[in-house]
């Protein structure tokens, strides 16, 4: 079976941005959607992994012994400036582009918020991650934690950015998955796990 890694950006002691809007920094709304995203039944297996205690080459280390074919990292964006907004996903190699892109087309579909790219880090943001494992790894920005409209979207369509990076994974592998949700029971062997 295909298996994508789902890492959760940033710790519980480090949490990343504070979103005023959500009431949360990154590190507690994405590890949110990352288990939601592993209880998505499916074509693709997903297991998730978190940077706590063992940071982010520990984390990308873990994920590559459990033998992942491909690997998302969950972050939102902020800014100084309450006007940024858009949905954009960080990608290096051609392998990590052509994933980017499937995902970011569902994000923004799933979002309705402005189509920011796939594109290349900016000053070395996240190449840690993007170059930790020999499979295509991508880093998704869904919208602007900063952007009190950005946040609203997300939030209120959460379960549907969830099945948005589900299917474009799916789609990356040339997999087909229906858009809806089909949970899989906790006590499946074979069903998602949290690593």
């Amino acid at each position: 079976m295909t298996k994508c890694a789902v890492i959760v950006g940033h710790t519980e002691k480090r949490p990343g941005a504070y979103s005023e809007a959500l009431k949360k920094a990154e590190y507690a709304w994405n590890k949110d959607l990352a288990t939601r995203i592993s209880w998505l039944g499916g074509p693709v297996r997903i297991a998730l992994f978190f940077r706590d205690g063992v940071g982010v080459a520990g984390a990308y280390k873990q994920a590559g012994e459990w033998g992942a074919h491909a690997a998302v990292e969950l972050h939102f964006n902020a800014s100084s400036n309450s006007s940024a907004s858009g949905t954009e996903t960080l990608y290096i190699s051609e392998l990590g582009k052509k994933l980017a892109e499937a995902i970011q087309a569902k994000m923004v579909k799933a979002l309705e918020l402005p189509d920011r790219g796939a594109k290349k880090p900016w000053q070395g943001r996240g190449e840690a991650s993007l170059t930790a494992l020999p499979v295509p790894s991508v880093i998704v920005e869904p919208f602007f934690g900063s952007n009190t409209d950005d946040a609203a979207s997300a939030e209120e369509r959460k379960q549907d950015l969830a099945e948005a990076i589900y299917s474009g994974v799916c789609d990356f592998f040339g997999l087909e998955w229906p858009a809806i949700s089909i949970p899989v029971a906790k006590s499946d062997p074979d069903g998602p796990g949290v690593a």
